[in-house]
């Protein structure tokens, strides 16, 4: 019997086709998924006739814009609770950030870590309720990236517009 090299090269590349299906079936539906969502979004927006100067998307799931021109804010929110929230900031007094803590013991140190994150923002009139806008939410995504540094860039980027009382352009 004599050894053939491409035998087993054969045997490694079937292998390795096996072992990858998976991932390659995620990376697919994933990108249908995001240009579904996408499009709803653009969908929404257009119903909504508004054309955001600043947007930001993050986690495949939450979409915040800010038109400032109409003074809109816009939040989108898809996946296994979906959101579509139109806001008219000349009617928003002012924004804050709600973040509720979880306390872990991780030997003998004890850790702070964000449960849910929300913006919060107070309307002008006082019989209005307050608007919460979820950032993240621990029971929907169990790790925390960004969303403390987008959730506070956010409420700065309200108040300061709030702040101006005129239509800011943002950098892109």
């Amino acid at each position: 019997m004599e050894f053939n090299p491409l035998d087993n090269l054969w045997i490694v590349l079937l292998g390795l086709f096996l072992i990858s299906l998976p991932y390659l079936y995620y990376i697919i539906q994933s990108n249908g998924m995001e240009s579904k969502t996408t499009h709803s979004f653009q969908e929404f927006t257009s119903e909504k006739n508004v054309v955001l100067n600043k947007v930001q998307k993050w986690r495949n799931h939450y979409i915040l814009g800010l038109d400032t021109e109409k003074n809109m804010l816009i939040y989108y929110k898809y996946g296994q609770f979906p959101s579509e929230i139109t806001v008219n900031l000349e009617e928003v007094d002012h924004a804050s950030l709600d973040v509720h803590y979880e306390e872990l013991k991780h030997k003998k140190e004890r850790i702070k870590r964000p449960e849910y994150l929300n913006i919060l923002l107070y309307f002008k009139d006082p019989k209005k309720a307050v608007k919460s806008i979820s950032v993240y939410d621990k029971k929907e995504d169990a790790k925390l990236d960004d969303e403390v540094s987008i959730a506070n860039y956010w409420v700065q980027t309200i108040n300061g517009h709030l702040k101006s009382g005129q239509k800011i352009k943002l950098a892109v």
